[in-house]
């Protein structure tokens, strides 16, 4: 049966608007002492928060046509969409994001909000406002084309995304495969990226940014065997990145100009399952993967669509292994920079291995077929990395303080119960950090952590939380531990059909051995709330919000005494229409 929308008749049309108003109100606080006049924090307010979503798909025959839309809006200034780039001048209804797409043929223009791109040092998941076109090329391959604003963005002011000449990216994606059903398959991706950038300034930073502008092409190879036991991820990257000449920056004075620099980037990610779907037992397959990945990044590469570390290589092995549901993760790194040895630069390396282990010895140990929660899930896992400087750079300015030599341990098990309606645990954590460079082989830090948990919910509509936490940190070079411990709670209930009545809070203390500091601090919250739906398709919600801070700090050392407190309450409702 078809369907008659905007005067044609289509075989199914999918509209679905939605509209929330709400409002949110402080109505009475207390601050001792008062905040600082021109924080803006507020004693009391009512703010008045909207937004209207809408999505939709008309389908025809091979033609589709749909898109989403969001709108949203507030009375407050700094809650405004735009608030971080303009101030007190955002608009206070602004539109936050929108796409609009056709299918025909199997191809798709879409215009408004996208994300695009897989090739890591060339363009990544690059989110913006602008336009795509997807072509799918017979059985062979794809074409993709995509364009719009440098950074991603919100308001109606650029709606196209291409309203800003000198702020727009522009790129393309040619992607060829072949599978031959004996060998397995592979697919080439060749990638163009074109843009300017002229990031937006921080209205809160009063920040002054930097023009930027580049050229980058891209090869990306992924291929996988008939099997796919083998699994191979490679991609070549060449960009010329320039800092063009900025007269905000410049001020009219004789500056040193910036040439444009040429770099290149490469990554490799390889696994191979060496063991795939063994049957140790009937319900325990065990699987065993390793992989290598890396990657090299030149000094000074830079592209405007994809996110890196330049001037560093990096190579690393994983083993990955699984019997049923116990796991085993083993992985080592090793890396380094200043790759073009420049003689005035600290040349830094890193090395890194790390461990995780996962025994849930129900499975393993208890009786098959019931369910016996006495018998814990245990995990463990350890990082270890040591970075240093190979030597003493020359021409640096350096001195061995300087260059440092750092060995960083963190570990910890973990064990946790859990029955039906009730879970316990405790988790048990060391992180060591060990300075080994000349006049700072004191400077060691040492925190271990304890914290146990549990949640207890008998019904459906009672759940309650409660959680410990002992923090010990010691530092050897000052010779002083500080203690922290910290108890928590939480717990929730519905009473009645809707209603829901929620409460937390928290009490920490600490201190060092000595007691020449003491902090403590108390939290408390309070919410009630309760729905009602008006008519169908309406519904509404109201709340009544307490909320009760406490704090002392005593420091002798810098001659700190003092207390913080407060409270307040809150009320709020909202409205939804769909």
């Amino acid at each position: 049966m078809l369907v008659t929308f905007a005067g044609l008749a289509w075989e199914s049309a999918d509209l679905r608007p939605t509209l929330a108003l709400g409002v949110q109100s402080q109505v009475a606080s207390h601050t001792s002492p008062p905040p600082e006049p021109g924080t803006g924090v507020r004693d009391t307010f009512a703010d008045w928060p909207l937004r209207a979503d809408g999505a939709g798909v008309l389908r025809r025959d091979d033609f589709a046509a749909g898109g989403v839309m969001s709108v949203q809006g507030t009375t407050h200034a700094q809650d405004a969409l735009r608030a971080p780039t303009d101030g007190e001048d955002a608009p206070r209804l602004d539109l936050a994001d929108y796409s609009l797409s056709v299918q025909k043929w199997g191809s798709t223009v879409t215009v408004g909000s996208f994300a695009y791109g897989a090739s890591r040092h060339l363009v990544n998941g690059f989110g913006s406002r602008g336009a795509t076109l997807h072509v799918p090329l017979s059985t062979i391959g794809d074409l993709t084309l995509a364009g719009g604003n440098a950074q991603s963005i919100v308001g109606w002011s650029n709606f196209t995304g291409f309203q800003e000449s000198h702020n727009r990216v522009f790129s393309g994606t040619l992607g060829l495969g072949h599978t031959i059903e004996e060998w397995g398959a592979v697919r080439v991706e060749g990638s163009l990226l074109g843009a300017q950038s002229r990031p937006a300034d921080d209205f809160n930073q009063a920040s002054v940014t930097d023009a930027e502008a580049s050229f980058e092409g891209s090869v990306r190879v992924v291929a996988n065997d008939a099997a796919s036991r083998l699994r191979v991820d490679g991609g070549f990257t060449r960009s010329r990145f320039d800092n063009p000449s900025d007269p905000l920056l410049d001020q009219g004075l004789a500056v040193v100009p910036t040439r444009a620099a040429t770099r290149s980037a490469l990554y490799l990610d390889a696994a191979y399952d060496l063991v795939r779907d063994w049957q140790l037992t009937e319900t325990r397959p065990v699987g065993l993967t390793i992989s290598y990945q890396a990657e090299r990044v030149e000094p000074l590469f830079r592209s405007i669509g994809a996110t890196t570390l330049a001037d560093l290589e990096q190579h690393g092995v994983a083993l990955q292994g699984s019997a049923g549901d116990l796991s085993l993760v083993l992985s080592g790194t090793l890396a380094h920079d200043n790759l073009g040895e420049v003689r005035s630069l600290l040349t830094t390396r890193t090395r890194q291995a790390s461990a995780a282990l996962t025994v849930p010895t129900e499975s393993w140990l208890g009786t098959p077929g019931e369910f016996e929660p006495w018998w814990p899930a245990f995990d463990y896992g350890v990082t270890w990395i040591h970075q240093y400087g190979t030597s003493l750079p020359p021409d640096g300015s350096f001195n061995e303080s300087q260059v440092p030599d750092q060995i960083s341990t963190v570990h910890g098990p973990g064990v946790r119960w859990a029955g039906e309606g009730w879970s316990v645990g405790y988790q048990y954590g060391v992180s060591d950090q060990n300075n080994r460079q000349t006049e700072r082989d004191r400077a060691d830090l040492v925190n271990r952590v304890h914290t146990v948990a549990g949640s207890w919910s008998p019904v459906l509509e009672v759940s309650l939380g409660l959680d410990y936490t002992l923090e010990s940190a010691r530092n050897r070079e000052l010779d002083r531990t500080d203690d922290t411990q910290r108890v928590g709670f939480n717990a929730s209930l519905v009473p009645w059909q809707d209603a829901g009545l929620a409460a937390a809070g928290s009490v920490t203390f600490g201190g060092d051995e000595r007691d020449t500091t003491r902090t403590r601090n108390h939290e408390l919250s309070l919410e009630l709330s309760q729905g009602y739906d008006v008519v169908d398709g309406v519904a509404s919600r109201f709340f009544v919000r307490h909320v009760r801070i406490h704090g002392d700090q005593r420091d002798e050392i810098f001659q700190i005494d003092q207390r913080i407190e407060g409270w307040s309450v809150s009320l709020g409702a909202s409205l939804g229409i769909s």
